[in-house]
């Protein structure tokens, strides 16, 4: 591809460095909506934050990475809202913790440092629940 011109660089930005002005306003959204307990961050995405910034779930692809980027941060977890108390919930972590033994506890999947499932409870509920969950699963 490149000896027919393809410029890999140019590809690579246009993929993964360049986020339209709405996603960027959804990306600050939820950077506020970041709460921290012990060394788990929890963020959100609600419906009404995408209605807000005309964006769609697709826009929040990697956005529960970032926060794991704090030093003291060792589990990344964001809630994005699907419906009346039910939540997509994707989980991140770093080093030995396995995330995906907390998603298949909500008939979810994934690997060891990223994972996902879904989640019927109210937002405060669900972040005891999936805390819970996490402390129990370092403590082994």
């Amino acid at each position: 591809m490149i000896d027919c011109g393809a410029r890999p660089n140019k590809i690579y930005q246009e993929l993964y460095e360049t986020w339209t002005d709405n996603r960027f306003k959804l990306y600050l959204r939820m950077i506020e909506s970041l709460e921290i307990r012990d060394d788990v961050v929890f963020s959100v995405i609600t419906k009404k934050m995408l209605e807000e910034t005309s964006t769609s779930a697709d826009d929040t692809e990697n956005f529960v990475s970032f926060p794991r980027m704090m030093k003291s941060v060792n589990v990344s977890v964001l809630f994005r809202e699907t419906g009346r108390d039910e939540y997509k919930v994707s989980l991140r972590s770093k080093n030995d913790l396995n995330v995906a033994h907390i998603a298949e506890i909500f008939e979810g999947g994934g690997h060891k440092n990223a994972a996902g499932c879904k989640l019927r409870a109210d937002i405060d509920t669900a972040k005891k629940i999936v805390l819970e969950k996490i402390k129990a699963l370092q403590q082994n």
